[in-house]
């Protein structure tokens, strides 16, 4: 009886797909805006944090992570601030987070969401050409003039029932060029922000859209 019941299970659990069905994200994405400055921001994403330094080339002599943490013994370079934390700077940004072939920070759009709640890194990030990897739907929470996309991940903390599509703007400055809905793509452009209905929005002035393979890693 045993086998019997391991059979089906078994079955199932190798050729189900590992992943959140489109209609799943796309509920998800209807009910979900969120504001980066009132989100919890998990350390994983943050740009600053030391883990962003371990996964990236190690900072130069002098530079060092937020918390004032030192590198090879050197003293901070970054200019003391209030509370006693180093000033966020274009230099840690080079030190925390790598560039492609072209010069764009790669940049997980998690991060790029959660930038916007950060006053001192949305600043440096502000203009800087950066291309990230994410599906992309069309944009129905502020796109007046039909020139907008959302690309989107989606977020688990815990588990499965509290995933959540963390999305950003993608703006083309005209009618989007044809794309898949839920296509998976590299979003290649310069960062912007803006507030908007109240809000400080993270917006991607698209340059480039890419066609692009599911990442294998997922964000969890």
């Amino acid at each position: 009886m045993l086998i019997i019941l391991l059979l089906p299970v078994t079955a199932a659990a190798m050729t189900a797909k590992d992943d959140y069905s489109d209609a799943f994200k796309l509920a998800r994405m209807k009910s979900a805006i969120i504001d980066p400055e009132k989100a919890a921001l998990p350390d994983r994403f943050d740009i600053r944090s030391k883990e962003a330094v371990a996964t990236n080339d190690q900072p130069s002599t002098g530079e060092s992570a937020t918390g004032g943490t030192e590198t090879d013994g050197a003293a901070a370079a970054a200019p003391a601030k209030s509370g006693g934390l180093p000033e966020f700077t274009l230099a840690d940004l080079e030190s925390f987070v790598k560039r492609s072939e072209d010069g764009n920070f790669m940049i997980s759009l998690i991060e790029l969401f959660y930038s916007a709640g950060d006053v001192e890194v949305r600043s440096v990030l502000n203009g800087q050409p950066v291309e990230t990897v994410a599906q992309v739907v069309q944009d129905t929470v502020n796109n007046p003039n039909g020139t907008r996309l959302r690309a989107f991940r989606m977020f688990m903390q815990c588990c499965a029932a509290d995933s959540r599509p963390v999305s950003i703007a993608v703006e083309f400055g005209k009618t989007p060029s044809p794309y898949k809905e839920m296509g998976w793509y590299k979003l290649v452009g310069t960062m912007d922000f803006q507030t908007e209905n109240g809000i400080m929005t993270p917006i991607l002035k698209l340059k480039e859209m890419i066609e692009s393979k599911e990442p294998d890693v997922r964000i969890q």
